[in-house]
């Protein structure tokens, strides 16, 4: 989370026209497709980039005579003082409760930012204030720019200090009611019990039984098998060297067990980190079920793995004593690859690793026909022919036939140059009736 930074000069008259803050983190502009897009009423939203990062802008604008500008600045005044990796995720707010020992006000489904990669975050701190200040007079001032079925039933003469985490524990409870609707929480282990548990508990008329936020986070719901793969996937670094090692010769295999277009869409950034990619493990037990493509069949011949149109070539289109592994099957089929894996594997290209580029290498006659064109010919290629001035020989060997993957597609004149010239001839041996002719 960040802000959007501007000269000081141009800061002083930003906020005399309006409020333009930017949150979230790399990559999150590509859930903007629109130029401008409105969240809710007060903020509109819009891909922009800081440095060589893309970011979602959010802009406001209220003049210093609108009633709501002191909210908009104490959005921005709490973003610039609450920092925490984990704001901005629902499932999170007790950080903000518990930690920082602010009452958000306003939670819904208004104040969610779902970013590319999958993740909830959550923002709208206009309303957001301390404990202390959480009075009677505040919630009046707000309750009208608020979500409405987020406000509890209290009575707002009784509010005392202990009321901290009652206004938020029952917006929490109506945003979980409208998230996971009945015909959801079937597909969700837990889920019906949390919404269960939240309806009587959350949404209690008597606020003081209202659980703490900090509360939610033991329940079951939050402790599956995928929040787990998940974390430990997140922090590979944390883990023991054994525990490491044990971590990435099973992920396959635990992945393969959900749904691909979940997998994809919340960990491809994950599993094809710097971190994970350096593991030695990963290339052997990893890399093959992640970097090929389901549809694109291949088969092993003793220990060597041959794309089946290779060996139909070397073989005269005989797959002789040709087998499949079993287990071998690509987690993701090409659709998805290309839409969430194929980004991924574009950026790794610009890391100048040789170990990363070797796995790239061993892997790319699997999915460079699922490159864009011009994707390969902007981006893919220049890395390449870098590397082939690299001072390793081996590097370079390896890049020199990865570019002759790429010829097929994109064509010798952009791969090695037009300066070509027609050197060879094909000659064919004479039939006997053409010799006698001659």
């Amino acid at each position: 989370m960040g802000l959007w930074s501007q000269s000081q000069e141009k800061q002083k008259q930003q906020l005399n026209e309006s409020i333009v803050c930017t949150l979230l983190s790399a990559g999150d502009s590509d859930s903007c497709p629109h130029p401008n897009r409105h969240v809710y009423e007060d903020w509109t939203m819009a891909p922009g980039e800081l440095g060589d990062v893309p970011v979602t802008v959010f802009s406001a604008s209220h003049p210093p005579s609108s009633r709501k500008r002191p909210y908009i600045e104490r959005a921005l005044q709490a973003s610039r003082v609450y920092r925490h990796p984990g704001l901005l995720k629902y499932i999170d707010s007790g950080i903000i409760g518990e930690v920082a020992g602010v009452s958000h006000n306003n939670v819904s489904a208004a104040s969610i930012f779902i970013t590319s990669d999958g993740t909830w975050k959550l923002w709208g701190l206009e309303y957001s204030c301390s404990f202390g200040e959480l009075t009677r007079d505040h919630i009046e001032h707000i309750n009208g720019y608020c979500h409405e079925k987020s406000i509890p039933p209290d009575d707002k003469a009784r509010i005392t200090p202990a009321y901290q985490h009652a206004r938020d524990s029952y917006a929490f409870a109506c945003l979980v009611e409208e998230i996971l609707t009945p015909d959801r929480v079937a597909d969700i282990a837990g889920a019906e019990d949390f919404v269960t548990w939240l309806r009587s508990s959350g949404k209690n008329k008597d606020w003081t039984q209202r659980p703490r936020l900090a509360l939610l986070a033991n329940h079951q719901i939050f402790h599956h098998d995928f929040l787990k793969l998940h974390h430990n996937l997140t922090n590979v670094l944390l883990l023991s060297e054994h525990n490491r090692e044990e971590f990435v010769k099973s992920l396959a295999d635990c992945l393969g067990k959900y749904p691909e277009e979940l997998v994809s869409s919340t960990l491809a950034g994950a599993l094809l980190s710097r971190p994970l990619l350096l593991h030695p493990a990963a290339a052997t037990h990893l890399m093959p079920k992640l970097l090929i493509p389901q549809s694109i069949d291949f088969v092993f011949i003793g220990d060597l793995l041959y794309l089946k149109r290779e060996y139909s070539v070397l073989h005269s289109g005989r797959f002789l004593c040709a087998r499949k592994k079993k287990g071998e099957s690509g987690l993701f089929s090409p659709e998805v690859f290309r839409r969430d894996i194929i980004p991924q594997v574009v950026r790794l290209y610009s890391i100048h690793d040789a170990t990363v580029r070797n796995i790239l290498y061993t892997f790319l006659p699997h999915y460079v026909s699922l490159i864009p064109e011009d994707v390969l010919a902007n981006d893919v290629l220049p890395e390449l022919l870098l590397g082939i001035r690299d001072s390793s020989d081996t590097l370079v060997t390896a890049t020199l036939h990865a570019l002759a993957h790429l010829v097929p597609i994109l064509g010798a004149n952009r791969v090695i140059g037009e300066n070509r010239q027609h050197l060879f001839t094909t000659a064919k041996p004479k039939r006997p009736n053409q010799l006698l002719a001659a």
